[in-house]
């Protein structure tokens, strides 16, 4: 790491292996960014609409794989990190996400709050990873959090495992070629209209913010291969037939949260030439269409966007949780 604090929008320069520049490169020169919703936090980085306090948050995104493998694609042995959260939690049950959480008071910033997450959610050493950047905040409106994802790169993988069975059901590190298999990625829809690129892995859904980040970072960084964005599956009946576990699901607020707040727009994450369309009056299901110009074969379906909530931890006994949904403080929001 070096030695400053790194803060969003910033690169380390720390040395990294050759197949991981095209992703650098996406996430320095604006690529990245452009495939992402935009959407602002309140301008005095206050409470949103309906009170939600706003708090800053970090996720680590962690590759590994062959540190002399030149690229431009991943090696056959490039990993991710991903927990899978108890689905007894509260809040975010049974969502596949990157370890990470809000910063707190104690943290020098969003560097030392995703390592320390990670170290609490799977046991990693912060030792054995090299930080290469800090990517630029992501808002997510209907919890009120700017979320800075962390890229690292996993100089010395360790064994990492369940910390706390209360908190998290599984910890992996899945290939990047099982994600980026076409076989496995495909688009999830909501019936407001809401919809966002998943991923399967095992007899696990990923989708939300996590997938959008992934999709956005295959893309960018030109490591996507062809695969069926005409292929939409129902958000709730998927979810239930996976392993997941999830306990909640999206409401219609929720859902029109995502695509209504401050400066959103119909952005997909990681799937350019689509936007989602929405009925703003009733939120009544809307297909997702192609962009104007584009023809049938960008594919006939879309994302409203890259987040359905932050990957968040749940929030300490007796801390009211910042991820609630408007609509129902009393449910957990993934």
């Amino acid at each position: 790491m070096s030695a400053t604090v790194p803060r969003p929008g910033e690169v380390t320069g720390v040395p990294h292996p050759g197949w991981m520049d095209p992703l650098l490169a996406a996430c320095t020169d604006g690529s990245f960014d452009g495939l992402l919703p935009k959407r602002k936090p309140p301008e005095d980085r206050g409470p949103n609409e309906v009170g939600r306090p706003h708090r800053d948050a970090a996720v680590l995104v962690l590759f590994s794989g062959d540190p002399a493998a030149p690229g431009p694609r991943p090696p056959k042995n490039a990993r991710v990190l991903l927990t899978h959260r108890a689905p007894t939690l509260r809040s975010h049950s049974g969502q596949v996400s990157f370890p990470g959480g809000g910063v707190d008071d104690t943290d020098s910033g969003p560097v030392e709050a995703a390592l320390r997450e990670s170290w609490e959610e799977t046991g990693l050493d912060a030792a054995g990873v090299d930080v290469l950047a800090v990517l630029p905040e992501l808002y997510i409106p209907v919890s009120n959090y700017s979320v800075a994802p962390v890229i690292g790169y996993w100089r010395e993988p360790m064994e990492v495992d369940v910390v706390d069975p209360g908190e998290t059901s599984r910890v992996m590190t899945v290939y990047l070629d099982e994600l980026l298999d076409p076989a496995n990625r495909f688009l999830l829809r909501h019936s407001t209209g809401w919809t966002g690129p998943a991923f399967q892995h095992d007899d696990l859904v990923i989708w939300g913010f996590t997938a959008g980040i992934l999709a956005a970072m295959f893309h960018s960084a030109g490591w996507d291969l062809d695969w069926d964005t005409a292929d939409i599956r129902d958000l709730e009946q998927t979810l239930a037939e996976s392993g997941n576990g999830e306990r909640h699901g999206m409401s219609a607020e929720e859902a029109r949260r995502e695509h209504a707040g401050p400066g959103a727009d119909r952005t997909v994450a990681g799937v350019p030439g689509v936007s989602a369309e929405f009925d703003d009056d009733d939120n009544d299901h809307s297909a997702a269409t192609p962009d104007a110009g584009q023809g049938a074969g960008a594919g006939s379906a879309a994302a409203a966007g890259a987040a359905a909530a932050a990957d968040q931890s749940d929030s300490p006994v007796g801390e009211e949780p910042l991820d609630l949904p408007a609509d129902n403080p009393r449910r957990g929001y993934r």
